[in-house]
């Protein structure tokens, strides 16, 4: 499986979370690894789309609000862990802890489930669906 960390999230994080996964078969990757700083949402997720095996962590429900990104989400059949708003106050270290430590439930979601779920992923406890696979 496939992870892209969006833009709301730190680059060293996708590669230290990368480096975690190679022995698992994942990678993670930046998203401005793969697309340009001012990429559209509902481009990237498009693109996404047409490969396979993607899921995406993101920082930004807000992303959502934009009707063309909707579009494109539900088109694309990714798997998005949002996380809750909590996680935007984290320093890098703590935000860095306790995405390793929800790391294991991340993949066994990504990996078990359908792709298309949107997943919001709160400081504590496991991620809750938002919205199953359309």
């Amino acid at each position: 499986m496939k992870f892209m960390l969006d833009h709301n999230l730190p680059p060293g994080l996708a590669r230290a979370l990368n480096e975690l996964s190679k022995s698992e078969g994942h990678e993670v990757y930046p998203l401005r690894e793969k697309f340009a700083e001012d990429v559209k949402d509902h481009a990237w997720i498009s693109a996404l789309g047409r490969e396979s095996e993607w899921a995406v962590i993101s920082g930004d429900i807000s992303i959502f609000k934009v009707e063309e990104a909707r579009v494109a989400w539900r088109e694309a059949k990714l798997t998005i862990f949002f996380l809750a708003p909590g996680w935007a106050h984290l320093t890098f270290w703590i935000k860095a802890a306790k995405l390793v430590q929800m790391w294991p439930t991340i993949l066994a979601l990504a990996t078990s489930q359908r792709p298309g779920v949107l997943y919001r992923v709160r400081l504590t406890g496991k991620p809750e669906v938002l919205s199953p696979p359309g």
